[in-house]
């Protein structure tokens, strides 16, 4: 699959179901109760119609954005998904985020956007307890 098939647009409360199942498909993303994403930005990626993956950001403060998730349903990651999914963010904001220390992949997709490590935060994970890395895509 190639970016270009990949259709961006807001999150609506009838892709839940879909969000949900991509959630549970996908143990190292966070796992928030979907209907809660809906209070924050949303997008969701479609391919062939169907609701590939999705991502949620909160405006922290003016120019500055935190990505709280983003998740691709296993069988089409490393597909573009991931990237359209970061590609719907603007430039002109930082954008901040934590990543399970052993999210390796994803670790490697954010690297290759534009994000750089600055931090650690020991334990910030549970269900296991693990390290986050922080890391930033600072604005264009």
């Amino acid at each position: 699959m190639r970016n270009d098939r990949v259709v961006l647009r807001p999150m609506t409360p009838e892709d839940l179901v879909r969000v949900a199942m991509i959630q549970q498909a996908s143990p190292e993303a966070a796992s928030w109760e979907p209907a809660e994403y809906l209070k924050y930005r949303c997008v969701v990626a479609e391919c062939g119609g169907e609701v590939a993956g999705f991502a949620v950001v909160h405006e922290v403060a003016p120019g500055e954005i935190e990505l709280l998730n983003l998740a691709v349903l296993p069988s089409l990651r490393r597909q573009g998904v991931g990237r359209a999914l970061i590609g719907a963010f603007p430039a002109g904001s930082d954008i901040y985020l934590e990543v399970r220390e052993s999210n390796r992949i994803a670790q490697e997709l954010y690297l290759s956007t534009g994000f750089r490590l600055i931090g650690r935060r020991p334990g910030y994970y549970e269900g296991p307890t693990e390290d986050a890395i922080v890391m930033l895509r600072q604005k264009c």
